[in-house]
């Protein structure tokens, strides 16, 4: 009984959190385009104008004749308003220069995206090492690459506490695409890399085992939709001091060598819906095919105060016959200016383990996680 209880407990917060992602959508419009009155301070047509929002100083460019894209002689759909802040550059939204989205995009868009320092944040220029990636991590999957760590009770079937954590990062190795900080477009070739151990919450923080990934992925982005193609390859081992406590050298010698691809559809900035699949043509326990889908709700800009965030995945893998797992994380997010995301909430697995050296046994985990997303 009590295990149905958590599980209820974790759903009502979770659709909690998603109504205060409605809610905090609708302030955010208001909040981030200042729709406030201009007041001219000089005579010149394209002088920056003085404005006042609050009791805070602002600067606003005249929407009249002023063109943000170059290349894109369009007029802004609203005035745009900076906040003034000592040390910064005056910033502006190259999302202004992207008609596709239409209006529903652009409520969502922060004001505060792009350096001037820059040539238009939406040309489309070679970059090496870009400072964020166009294809980011799946949020509810467990071997994607960020740093991350579950504190986790597994309901099912030991009854223990784990630690699940993931030590690894995805970066931009090359780009040709646009700068913008918080929503790039383009193509670009990432790399990443990251451990999966899991410890047991014993006294002597156990090692029970350890997967083990690395991947070239090509992205592309362009719109409302982007791609996903590559290599990678994992590998799964057990832990020696679980190897000592079990008295066994026994173990799975689980890897894959695959291609992968993904597809990802954004009907506005806050929402992403995916579909991914991979087909290992070097396997060792695994079988070829296996298939992922979820979806995300994850807000562009959230600021100092934070913003909720939502994300479900399910997983299907053909060495159990097409079965797999559900999981689902809920909570509170943080992104800053290169779209690096700090999170924290609740976690919940139903399914076959992520571990792969115990991929055939089925665990209901619930618990706590923080993460952090390149």
């Amino acid at each position: 009984m009590p295990k149905y209880a958590l599980f209820t407990t974790i759903l009502l917060l979770t659709i909690c959190a998603v109504s205060m992602a409605a809610e905090e959508d609708k302030d955010y419009i208001h909040l981030s385009f200042f729709q406030i009155e201009e007041q001219e301070a000089s005579n010149s047509d394209n002088s920056i104008f003085q404005t006042e929002f609050r009791g805070q100083s602002a600067y606003q460019y005249p929407p009249e004749d002023f063109s943000f894209c170059s290349h894109q002689r369009q007029r802004p759909y609203r005035s745009q308003v900076i906040p003034a802040t000592e040390g910064y550059d005056i910033r502006y939204s190259s999302n202004y220069c992207r008609p596709y989205w239409g209006e529903v995009f652009k409520d969502f868009v922060p004001v505060r995206s792009c350096d001037m320092r820059y040539s238009c944040p939406d040309e489309w220029t070679l970059q090496l090492l870009p400072s964020n990636i166009i294809y980011k991590s799946y949020m509810a999957c467990g071997r994607e690459p960020r740093l991350g760590i579950h504190f986790v009770d597994s309901m099912q079937p030991d009854d223990m506490s784990y630690w699940d954590c993931s030590i690894g990062a995805r970066v931009s190795l090359i780009r040709f695409g646009s700068r913008d900080p918080l929503y790039p477009e383009g193509l670009e070739l990432e790399m990443d890399g990251c451990a999966f151990p899991r410890l047991g919450l014993n006294r002597a923080r156990d090692l029970f085992s350890c997967d083990y990934r690395f991947a070239f992925p090509l992205v592309y982005r362009q719109g409302r939709w982007e791609y996903m193609f590559g290599y990678y390859h994992i590998s799964s081992h057990l832990g020696d001091e679980y190897m000592v406590n079990h008295h066994s050298l026994d173990r799975y010698n689980y890897s894959r060598d695959c291609l992968m691809a993904g597809v990802g559809f954004r009907p506005n900035p806050a929402w992403r819906f995916y579909f991914h699949m991979e087909y290992a043509f070097t396997h060792d326990i695994s079988e070829p095919w296996q298939f992922m889908f979820g979806l995300e709700y994850s807000p562009m800009y959230t600021g100092p105060q934070g913003a909720p965030f939502f994300a479900a995945c399910a997983r299907l893998r053909e060495e159990i016959d097409f079965s797999g797992s559900f999981t689902m994380e809920a909570g509170w997010q943080w992104r800053n200016d290169n779209s690096h995301i700090f999170r924290m909430g609740l976690f919940y697995l139903n399914g076959y383990s992520d571990q792969y050296q115990f991929y055939n046994i089925y665990e209901k985990q619930i618990g706590v996680g923080i993460w952090y997303d390149f």
